[in-house]
């Protein structure tokens, strides 16, 4: 009884669960999965027994590849692993089982498990994959307004996502007064868009805007001095009010000319024709002769007749 008990304890120390550091693999780049496993010169590998696998939550465990009886077991990989997942053959021989997977994306993120089987004992080894990718350089632009100047930073194509600060000249962090938005594509990557406004009393300012990588790369910081010019941003209210009020009177005084100036060019040839017309009917009624009353026309006939002893 206890010759079986001590086979079974010398037979299970052989049994090694080793655990590495994360591996971080870029984002659609490829990444090797290390595992080892006891071998010796001569082995024959046609015991040799090697299974990686996917942890999945709540499901069975994914089938990434498998190897026995000296071949890769093709039929036992899932269907989203092939093409995709690979040995090295060459590694085989030397105790190497190490998994190249290709073409990484956020969904390959996630813990592999190596469990090896072979003459010499049994061997598991655990991976965990994550995947980053570094943001684009970011772009800055800029939009004045009476309210004051909106500094606006853009970058993408960072996984995951990342941190945003906007410190002043002091180094104070004033990333409260502007607004930060991460958004993510088709692909789960992280789109960052943050701005912060510069009221338009402060004529000049220098900030600096630091984005922290959670993971793949250093800092991102970029200092920013910003000159306002004068008038750039416009009057103060008070101004604009006055400045209003002015406009609006001359708009109003050019309206009033231009009607006076419509209004004498319709009067104006009609003038003199109406002044033609009243002196036309003036003289009209001057030359217009006045009918002889009754005494007249006697008088006419007395001095045109004469006494019948004139003719002599």
């Amino acid at each position: 009884m206890s010759e079986r008990v001590e086979g079974e304890v010398a037979q299970l120390s052989l049994v090694q669960v080793q655990s590495a550091p994360d591996v971080v693999a870029h984002f659609g780049a490829n990444v090797t999965l290390s595992c080892l496993f006891l071998s010796e010169p001569g082995m024959i590998l046609k015991g040799l027994t090697l299974t990686w696998q996917k942890e999945r939550a709540g499901a069975e465990a994914l089938v990434v590849h498998s190897y026995y009886y000296g071949r890769d077991q093709l039929a036992r990989q899932d269907e989203a692993c092939r093409n995709w997942a690979q040995l090295d053959p060459e590694g085989l021989a030397r105790g190497n089982v190490s998994l190249t997977l290709r073409d990484i994306h956020m969904q390959d993120e996630g813990v592999y498990l190596c469990h090896i089987t072979s003459e010499l004992g049994t061997t598991s080894e655990r991976r965990e994959l994550r995947v980053g990718a570094l943001f684009s350089e970011p772009q800055l632009t800029f939009s004045p307004s009476s309210a004051g100047v909106t500094l606006t930073v853009h970058t993408g194509g960072r996984y995951p996502s990342a941190t945003v600060r906007w410190l002043d000249e002091a180094g104070r962090d004033v990333t409260a007064e502007g607004a930060t938005e991460q958004q993510v594509d088709e692909q789960g990557l992280y789109h960052v868009t943050s701005w912060v406004t510069v009221l338009p009393v402060t004529h000049s300012a220098r900030l600096t805007f630091v984005l922290t990588p959670r993971m793949l790369g250093a800092p991102i910081t970029r200092p920013l001095s910003l000159q306002l010019s004068p008038g750039l941003l416009g009057p103060p209210a008070s101004c604009l009010g006055v400045r209003l009020a002015v406009i609006c009177a001359t708009c109003l005084f050019i309206i009033l000319l231009a009607v006076a100036f419509l209004y004498h060019l319709h009067q104006g040839p009609a003038g003199p024709r109406s002044w033609k017309k009243a002196e036309e009917e003036e003289q009209k009624e001057i030359s217009c002769p006045i009918p002889a009353g009754p005494s007249s026309e006697h008088a006419g006939s007395t001095s045109h007749e004469q006494p019948a002893g004139a003719e002599s």
